[in-house]
């Protein structure tokens, strides 16, 4: 329950209708604020930079304590939290069916809980240590909110990857989001028109005229009318005290946000972020086991770090400027919102491309943390590298890749829709970049969800909106500008074609400018490697990584052969650990190291790390024995799908293949062996029934030919490390009951 909404709890109890996507609930009188955590950017820049790894538990608590105190002065003024947003909550005080008695009571409400907050972080300032210390500003706006329901209904085309996603739209949003920047840190920012519907709803006198006394900054335009007032003078000039006085309105029990009735657990996951839907069913699973162990303390006393750790990532932002979430869009639900064809509403746009989005991160490998409208817009932010969704090659190709097929059905869309209605599609940035960041649960038992923090993900919301920079340069064809950070460049370069003419651009945080690349296409013939040597560096693991160290030594030493399994479900990042344990013995000339996913690639890359270390094939000849003597020939099923030329493997070069056929000819394999073997590249690819026979076949001709060939480079003074990863193949989920190795 703490992950959802007490609105989304609602509509996700059993006894409650089925929703249809989209929905919509609106609200003509509604409030909304947003409550932004200042300091917290720069603090958590100190901590990684202080405390490295270990800076990550630090982030939690520093990030968790303002957003106790948050969560528990909203919930007890009888506020929402929606959504946590980075480092601030986006709230509202919004009830559509609300009587005018009701509404008033939701105005104090709100006003006392801000003037809350300001008193907590002004006599209670959050400080992680001397140098550090944490604020808040809040910006509130008044006016129509629409609650939006978007996302894949059940049953759809990508049904396995069901997701939806509750959020607010309206002016009250759109304008609580521009408030907060004509604040400071320690203030709240009233629009206009909450202001004066506040001085409506307070009527003691002597309460108005101490209201008048705090007033920082007015202003009045017609662009935007707000009023400052600021933590400190409410405490000087003794407006609290005379607020005290005030008793609120005894809340309508008709509209009380509670929950009946027992929650429909498979539509409400739907709603909650998928990694943090993983880290549920773990817990889930750990807690029964404890139970049944009857070690529940030693489960509970780890609870708190089991989701919160640094992880290295991508990061997409994607902001859709034309997709006009603040109009009021009155209540919609899926049957009213059929339209004409070829016509594209704010809501049915919004619909679409939530629908985009969600389908490519799930295609990509990655996904979909959250959709959201502030005043940047209508926005979707995508992460690949979470727990469940992490990759052993670089995390950004997949980013980039889901961009590109987000940027096509967009193009596609916009060919289907008339012109008039067209425009919502237009003006579609994307900003990707790579690094570091906090990946954990923020909150307390009253409110919690999953949260990204970090570097990479401020500069990728900073990439997304560089478009207007660039509107001179020549842009995709297909209307959507994609721009990456150096880093995503640097680990994708060899999958991608670049504009790289692109000049730096100075952004706001950065004290440098930034250089941006734009992705233009993807390389033809890209090839997957099994493993990469040249990946970016390990995070965490302190202890596995000693582990391993030390193994490596020993053996090094001339202690016994070893095999090493890691084991794990699958995103856990075992990849990269192999990965690493790959770099480390690889540097040596003495070493020859191999990786594969299957018998068939490690005769393959065998032969090619030989070849790379100048072993010739003539000397393998002197410890060659025949392989024909290993296996009885006659008992064997040879392939029968049509032999291929070893040249067909895209990663396997002419000179590759013409090393191995020397290198078998060297070990006296038998022409029946070289048949078998020259059928490796199409057996996999084979959907014959048969497939799993001749697999089996080749396993007995391959295995003894194996063991030979590594006696024979021992005798030569190497020494052998082999990596067999287990790469989900395309098409396949990731994230299973079971663990992988």
């Amino acid at each position: 329950l703490k992950f959802l909404p007490a609105r989304v709890q609602r509509i996700c109890r059993k006894d409650a209708p089925p929703v249809k996507l989209p929905y919509v609930e609106t609200d003509a009188a509604g409030i909304a604020a947003v409550i932004d955590i200042s300091g917290f950017s720069a603090l958590s820049a100190r901590l990684q930079e202080v405390h490295g790894l270990d800076g990550g538990a630090l982030l939690r608590d520093a990030i968790n304590s303002p957003f106790d105190k948050i969560i528990r002065a909203v919930h007890s003024r009888s506020g929402e939290i929606v959504k946590f947003a980075g480092d601030a909550a986006v709230v509202c005080w919004s009830e559509p069916q609300a009587t005018s008695l009701r509404r008033q009571h939701l105005l104090l409400e709100s006003f006392f809980c801000c003037l809350e907050l300001l008193r907590e972080f002004k006599e209670k300032m959050v400080q992680p240590s001397e140098s550090d210390s944490i604020g808040i500003h809040i910006g509130v706006g008044y006016g129509t909110v629409n609650h939006i329901h978007l996302g894949e209904n059940s049953g759809g085309p990508s049904a396995a990857a069901a997701r939806r996603e509750y959020l607010i739209g309206g002016s009250a949003v759109f304008v609580a989001g521009n408030l907060l920047s004509c604040g400071n840190r320690g203030q709240v920012v009233f629009h206009d028109s909450y202001w004066n519907n506040l001085g409506l709803a307070i009527s003691d006198v002597t309460l108005k005229q101490a209201l008048k006394q705090v007033i920082v900054d007015s202003l009045g335009d017609t662009m935007q009318n707000y009023v400052v007032i600021e933590g400190g003078d409410l405490v000087s000039k003794g407006f609290l005290q005379e607020a005290n006085r005030i008793q609120p309105i005894e809340k309508d029990e008709s509209t009380s946000q509670s929950v009946d009735g027992d929650l429909n657990q498979l539509a409400a996951l739907q709603y909650v972020e998928t990694s943090v839907v993983h880290y549920l069913m773990a817990e889930s699973s750990s807690k029964q086991a404890s139970e049944k162990d009857g070690n529940v303390q030693d489960y509970q006393s780890g609870r708190a770090d089991r989701y919160s750790d640094l992880r290295n990532v991508a990061v997409l932002f994607i902001r859709f400027p034309n997709v006009h979430l603040e109009l009021p869009l009155g209540n919609v639900d899926h049957e009213d919102h059929n339209q004409a064809d070829g016509v594209l509403s704010p809501l049915s746009a919004a619909q679409f491309l939530t629908e985009a989005v969600l389908r490519s991160a799930h295609h990509h490998g990655g996904s979909l943390r959250q959709i959201s409208f502030d005043d940047k817009g209508f926005t979707a932010l995508a992460v690949w590298g979470l727990r469940g969704f992490a990759h052993h090659r670089a995390e950004s190709r997949y980013a980039l890749k889901a961009s590109m097929q987000v940027a096509q059905v967009i193009e596609r869309k916009r060919r289907s829709v008339r012109n008039a209605s067209a425009t919502a599609l237009d003006g579609v940035s994307i900003g990707v970049a790579s690094g570091v960041v906090y990946a954990g649960l923020i909150g307390n038992e009253l409110r919690m969800d999953g949260t990204v923090l970090g570097t990479a993900v401020n500069l990728a919301a900073r990439l997304m909106c560089l478009a207007r920079q660039f509107d001179a340069v020549e842009v995709l064809p297909t209307r959507v500008f994609i721009c990456c950070d150096e880093a995503s460049f640097e680990e994708s370069r060899h999958w991608f074609k670049f504009d790289t003419s692109l000049p730096s651009a100075k952004l706001k945080g950065w004290n440098e400018p930034i250089p941006v690349f734009m992705p233009l296409s993807e390389m033809d013939n890209w090839q997957k490697s099994t493993i990469n040597k040249s990946s970016s560096r390990l995070v965490g693991r302190t202890g596995e990584v000693e582990m391993i160290e030390q193994s490596i030594n020993k053996w090094a030493l001339g202690e016994p052969n070893q095999i090493a399994f890691f084991v794990g479900k699958s995103g856990m990042g075992k990849s990269a650990l192999v990965e690493h344990m790959f770099r480390l013995v690889s540097t040596s000339a003495e070493w020859v190291c191999c990786s594969y996913a299957f018998l068939g690639s490690l005769l393959r890359n065998f032969a090619a790390e030989l070849r790379e270390k100048g072993v010739q094939p003539q000397e393998l000849a002197a410890f060659a024995e025949a392989s024909n003597r290993s296996t009885n020939e006659s008992e064997l099923s040879v392939a029968t799908t049509e032999p291929a030329a070893l040249t067909t493997s895209t990663s396997f070069t002419d000179s590759d293949a013409s090393y191995l056929q020397e290198l078998l000819t060297a070990l006296q394999c038998s022409s029946r062996t070289l048949a078998a073997i020259s059928t490796i590249p199409g057996l996999w690819k084979s959907k014959s029934s048969d497939r799993r026979a001749s697999i089996a076949s080749l396993r007995t001709i391959l295995a003894p030919l194996m063991v030979q060939m590594f006696r024979a480079i021992e005798n030569l003074g190497f020494k052998i490390s082999l990596f067999c990863d287990d790469a989900q193949r395309k098409n396949k989920r990731r994230m299973g009951p079971s663990g992988t190795l």
